[in-house]
Protein backbone atom coordinates (compact mmCIF):
# COMPACT_ATOMS: atom_id res chain seq x y z
CA UNK A 1 0.00 0.00 0.00
CA UNK A 2 1.63 3.46 -1.18
CA UNK A 3 1.73 6.19 1.29
CA UNK A 4 1.42 9.84 1.27
CA UNK A 5 4.63 11.77 1.71
CA UNK A 6 5.10 14.40 4.15
CA UNK A 7 5.00 17.10 1.92
CA UNK A 8 1.48 16.07 0.48
CA UNK A 9 0.25 14.98 3.79
CA UNK A 10 1.20 18.51 5.18
CA UNK A 11 -0.86 20.46 2.23
CA UNK A 12 -3.84 18.43 2.60
CA UNK A 13 -3.61 19.04 6.34
CA UNK A 14 -3.18 22.84 5.36
CA UNK A 15 -6.44 22.67 3.01
CA UNK A 16 -8.34 21.42 5.86
CA UNK A 17 -7.38 23.24 8.57
CA UNK A 18 -7.93 26.24 6.37
CA UNK A 19 -11.64 25.24 5.20
CA UNK A 20 -12.72 25.04 8.95
CA UNK A 21 -11.60 27.99 9.61
CA UNK A 22 -13.52 29.54 7.01
CA UNK A 23 -16.65 28.05 8.33
CA UNK A 24 -16.13 29.61 11.82
CA UNK A 25 -14.75 32.80 10.39
CA UNK A 26 -17.37 35.90 11.16
CA UNK A 27 -20.14 35.39 8.82
CA UNK A 28 -20.51 37.92 6.92
CA UNK A 29 -24.15 37.46 5.29
CA UNK A 30 -27.02 35.47 7.04
CA UNK A 31 -30.13 33.53 5.65
CA UNK A 32 -33.26 32.27 7.00
CA UNK A 33 -35.36 30.54 5.10
CA UNK A 34 -38.84 29.34 6.36
CA UNK A 35 -39.64 27.93 3.15
CA UNK A 36 -37.81 27.62 0.53
CA UNK A 37 -38.62 30.30 -2.76
CA UNK A 38 -41.22 31.49 -0.41
CA UNK A 39 -40.27 32.91 2.60
CA UNK A 40 -37.14 34.15 3.92
CA UNK A 41 -34.81 36.58 4.93
CA UNK A 42 -31.57 37.30 4.22
CA UNK A 43 -28.84 40.10 5.09
CA UNK A 44 -25.17 40.86 3.98
CA UNK A 45 -22.90 43.52 6.06
CA UNK A 46 -23.52 46.38 4.96
CA UNK A 47 -24.72 45.54 1.51
CA UNK A 48 -28.43 44.19 0.75
CA UNK A 49 -31.63 43.15 2.90
CA UNK A 50 -34.00 41.33 1.69
CA UNK A 51 -37.86 39.96 3.72
CA UNK A 52 -40.09 38.18 1.47
CA UNK A 53 -43.22 36.48 2.42
CA UNK A 54 -45.03 36.37 -0.65
CA UNK A 55 -44.85 37.13 -4.70
CA UNK A 56 -46.48 40.59 -3.88
CA UNK A 57 -44.53 41.23 -0.32
CA UNK A 58 -41.11 40.69 -1.26
CA UNK A 59 -39.19 43.89 0.00
CA UNK A 60 -34.85 44.53 -1.10
CA UNK A 61 -33.45 47.38 1.38
CA UNK A 62 -29.90 48.63 1.52
CA UNK A 63 -28.73 47.71 5.54
CA UNK A 64 -25.51 49.06 7.12
CA UNK A 65 -22.73 46.98 9.40
CA UNK A 66 -24.36 48.42 11.92
CA UNK A 67 -27.72 47.09 11.20
CA UNK A 68 -26.26 43.62 10.29
CA UNK A 69 -24.03 43.26 13.21
CA UNK A 70 -27.57 43.73 15.48
CA UNK A 71 -29.07 40.38 13.07
CA UNK A 72 -25.89 38.56 13.47
CA UNK A 73 -25.60 39.08 17.14
CA UNK A 74 -29.38 37.29 17.54
CA UNK A 75 -28.70 34.90 15.62
CA UNK A 76 -25.39 33.50 16.75
CA UNK A 77 -26.44 31.43 19.97
CA UNK A 78 -27.97 29.68 16.86
CA UNK A 79 -24.03 28.73 15.08
CA UNK A 80 -23.45 25.76 16.64
CA UNK A 81 -26.95 24.32 16.82
CA UNK A 82 -29.71 25.75 14.69
CA UNK A 83 -33.25 25.79 16.01
CA UNK A 84 -33.80 21.75 16.94
CA UNK A 85 -37.11 20.12 18.25
CA UNK A 86 -35.78 16.84 20.77
CA UNK A 87 -39.22 15.62 20.80
CA UNK A 88 -39.78 15.42 16.98
CA UNK A 89 -38.42 13.58 14.17
CA UNK A 90 -39.81 15.19 12.16
CA UNK A 91 -37.23 17.08 9.47
CA UNK A 92 -36.82 20.57 10.00
CA UNK A 93 -39.43 23.44 8.53
CA UNK A 94 -36.26 25.40 7.53
CA UNK A 95 -32.93 26.36 7.89
CA UNK A 96 -30.20 28.93 8.68
CA UNK A 97 -27.43 29.68 6.48
CA UNK A 98 -24.28 31.77 7.82
CA UNK A 99 -21.53 32.79 5.01
CA UNK A 100 -18.17 33.68 5.25
CA UNK A 101 -15.55 34.05 2.88
CA UNK A 102 -17.36 32.05 0.48
CA UNK A 103 -17.71 29.03 2.90
CA UNK A 104 -21.35 28.52 4.18
CA UNK A 105 -22.45 26.69 7.49
CA UNK A 106 -26.33 25.41 7.42
CA UNK A 107 -28.11 24.56 10.32
CA UNK A 108 -32.05 23.09 10.26
CA UNK A 109 -34.73 25.79 11.73
CA UNK A 110 -37.59 23.93 13.20
CA UNK A 111 -40.38 26.15 13.83
CA UNK A 112 -43.22 23.83 14.99
CA UNK A 113 -42.47 22.19 18.52
CA UNK A 114 -45.19 22.05 21.10
CA UNK A 115 -43.33 19.70 23.65
CA UNK A 116 -40.04 20.81 23.68
CA UNK A 117 -39.66 23.40 26.55
CA UNK A 118 -35.94 24.03 25.74
CA UNK A 119 -37.23 25.01 21.95
CA UNK A 120 -38.29 28.33 23.21
CA UNK A 121 -34.71 29.65 23.60
CA UNK A 122 -33.73 28.65 20.31
CA UNK A 123 -36.78 30.21 18.73
CA UNK A 124 -36.99 33.60 20.57
CA UNK A 125 -33.47 34.30 18.70
CA UNK A 126 -35.12 33.78 15.13
CA UNK A 127 -38.04 35.68 15.97
CA UNK A 128 -36.08 38.41 17.23
CA UNK A 129 -34.81 38.59 14.05
CA UNK A 130 -37.55 38.06 11.88
CA UNK A 131 -39.01 41.50 13.20
CA UNK A 132 -36.17 43.65 13.64
CA UNK A 133 -35.97 42.36 9.51
CA UNK A 134 -39.51 43.31 8.79
CA UNK A 135 -39.56 46.42 10.57
CA UNK A 136 -36.47 47.32 8.39
CA UNK A 137 -38.02 46.27 5.41
CA UNK A 138 -40.97 48.41 6.39
CA UNK A 139 -39.24 51.56 6.99
CA UNK A 140 -36.93 51.61 3.57
CA UNK A 141 -39.63 49.80 1.30
CA UNK A 142 -42.60 50.78 -0.42
CA UNK A 143 -45.59 48.76 0.60
CA UNK A 144 -47.70 47.35 -2.41
CA UNK A 145 -50.48 48.82 -3.74
CA UNK A 146 -53.97 47.98 -2.60
CA UNK A 147 -57.45 49.70 -3.52
CA UNK A 148 -57.24 53.10 -4.60
CA UNK A 149 -59.00 54.75 -1.89
CA UNK A 150 -61.09 51.87 0.04
CA UNK A 151 -64.10 53.37 2.14
CA UNK A 152 -64.62 50.18 4.66
CA UNK A 153 -62.78 48.04 6.35
CA UNK A 154 -64.07 44.74 8.09
CA UNK A 155 -62.48 42.39 10.47
CA UNK A 156 -64.11 39.06 11.22
CA UNK A 157 -63.05 35.67 13.04
CA UNK A 158 -64.65 32.71 12.27
CA UNK A 159 -65.31 28.91 13.93
CA UNK A 160 -66.69 26.13 12.16
CA UNK A 161 -68.73 28.91 9.58
CA UNK A 162 -69.90 30.22 12.38
CA UNK A 163 -69.44 34.52 12.97
CA UNK A 164 -67.48 35.13 16.39
CA UNK A 165 -66.53 38.71 16.29
CA UNK A 166 -66.86 41.31 13.33
CA UNK A 167 -65.78 44.81 13.41
CA UNK A 168 -66.93 47.20 10.31
CA UNK A 169 -65.29 49.98 10.28
CA UNK A 170 -66.06 52.81 7.73
CA UNK A 171 -63.80 55.95 6.84
CA UNK A 172 -65.35 58.24 9.15
CA UNK A 173 -68.99 57.18 10.61
CA UNK A 174 -70.86 55.03 12.09
CA UNK A 175 -68.86 51.74 13.27
CA UNK A 176 -70.45 48.41 14.44
CA UNK A 177 -68.71 46.30 17.05
CA UNK A 178 -70.82 42.13 16.79
CA UNK A 179 -70.23 39.55 19.12
CA UNK A 180 -72.14 36.48 18.78
CA UNK A 181 -72.09 36.71 22.84
CA UNK A 182 -73.35 39.98 23.66
CA UNK A 183 -75.67 42.99 22.07
CA UNK A 184 -73.78 44.56 19.01
CA UNK A 185 -72.67 48.03 19.59
CA UNK A 186 -71.77 51.00 17.05
CA UNK A 187 -69.50 54.33 17.34
CA UNK A 188 -68.06 56.58 15.86
CA UNK A 189 -64.88 57.00 14.35
CA UNK A 190 -63.18 59.41 11.93
CA UNK A 191 -61.35 58.85 8.42
CA UNK A 192 -57.67 59.65 10.69
CA UNK A 193 -59.68 56.96 12.80
CA UNK A 194 -59.90 54.87 9.53
CA UNK A 195 -56.68 55.86 8.16
CA UNK A 196 -54.74 54.59 11.31
CA UNK A 197 -56.50 51.13 11.73
CA UNK A 198 -55.91 51.02 7.64
CA UNK A 199 -52.24 51.26 8.04
CA UNK A 200 -52.00 48.57 10.44
CA UNK A 201 -52.86 46.09 7.72
CA UNK A 202 -51.31 48.26 4.55
CA UNK A 203 -48.41 45.85 3.77
CA UNK A 204 -50.73 43.43 3.10
CA UNK A 205 -53.47 45.02 0.66
CA UNK A 206 -53.63 42.11 -2.01
CA UNK A 207 -51.20 39.89 -0.22
CA UNK A 208 -52.24 36.39 -0.20
CA UNK A 209 -51.35 34.90 3.58
CA UNK A 210 -49.26 31.76 3.45
CA UNK A 211 -48.79 29.67 6.10
CA UNK A 212 -48.40 26.15 6.73
CA UNK A 213 -51.62 24.64 8.79
CA UNK A 214 -50.16 23.20 11.60
CA UNK A 215 -52.81 23.59 14.95
CA UNK A 216 -56.18 21.91 13.41
CA UNK A 217 -60.26 22.96 14.09
CA UNK A 218 -59.13 27.16 15.17
CA UNK A 219 -60.12 29.93 14.50
CA UNK A 220 -60.06 32.28 11.57
CA UNK A 221 -60.74 35.04 10.33
CA UNK A 222 -60.72 37.84 7.18
CA UNK A 223 -59.99 41.15 6.90
CA UNK A 224 -61.68 42.89 4.07
CA UNK A 225 -60.70 45.99 2.23
CA UNK A 226 -64.20 47.80 0.25
CA UNK A 227 -64.82 50.44 -2.10
CA UNK A 228 -67.78 51.19 -4.16
CA UNK A 229 -66.82 50.10 -7.91
CA UNK A 230 -64.17 47.93 -7.08
CA UNK A 231 -64.41 44.18 -5.78
CA UNK A 232 -63.39 43.69 -2.57
CA UNK A 233 -60.04 42.77 -1.41
CA UNK A 234 -59.34 40.35 1.99
CA UNK A 235 -56.70 39.05 4.01
CA UNK A 236 -57.76 35.69 4.74
CA UNK A 237 -55.76 34.17 8.24
CA UNK A 238 -56.12 31.01 10.31
CA UNK A 239 -55.42 30.75 13.65
CA UNK A 240 -53.66 27.22 12.67
CA UNK A 241 -50.84 28.69 10.64
CA UNK A 242 -47.36 29.47 12.95
CA UNK A 243 -45.23 30.33 9.90
CA UNK A 244 -43.67 33.80 9.60
CA UNK A 245 -46.56 34.90 7.80
CA UNK A 246 -48.68 34.63 10.94
CA UNK A 247 -46.39 35.90 13.09
CA UNK A 248 -46.80 38.90 11.78
CA UNK A 249 -50.29 39.01 10.76
CA UNK A 250 -51.21 38.22 14.39
CA UNK A 251 -49.53 40.93 15.96
CA UNK A 252 -51.08 42.85 13.41
CA UNK A 253 -53.80 41.83 14.43
CA UNK A 254 -53.72 42.43 18.21
CA UNK A 255 -53.11 45.74 17.86
CA UNK A 256 -55.61 46.59 15.41
CA UNK A 257 -58.22 45.13 17.78
CA UNK A 258 -56.60 47.17 20.94
CA UNK A 259 -56.94 50.01 18.69
CA UNK A 260 -61.09 49.31 18.09
CA UNK A 261 -61.52 47.95 21.57
CA UNK A 262 -60.30 51.73 22.54
CA UNK A 263 -62.55 53.60 19.82
CA UNK A 264 -65.35 51.22 21.22
CA UNK A 265 -65.11 52.00 24.57
CA UNK A 266 -64.36 55.61 24.62
CA UNK A 267 -60.90 55.53 25.91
Amino acid sequence: MRTLGPGLTALIAACLIASASRAQATPDAIEAVYHPDVMFWSIEDGGVGRFRLSAREDYTFPVSHDDYVAIRDLMEPLRDTGVPCATSKAPPTGYIVWRAEGAERRQGMQTACYSDPAHQNYIRHTNAAYYAMRDMAEARQVAPPGLPEPTQMTLVWRSWGNRLVEWTIPRGGEAAYVNRDAPPVTFSVSAAEFDRFRDLFRPWEGVRFECERVITDGAYGSVVWSQPGHEDQSLNFDAGCVTGDAADVFERLERAEKMLEALRDGS
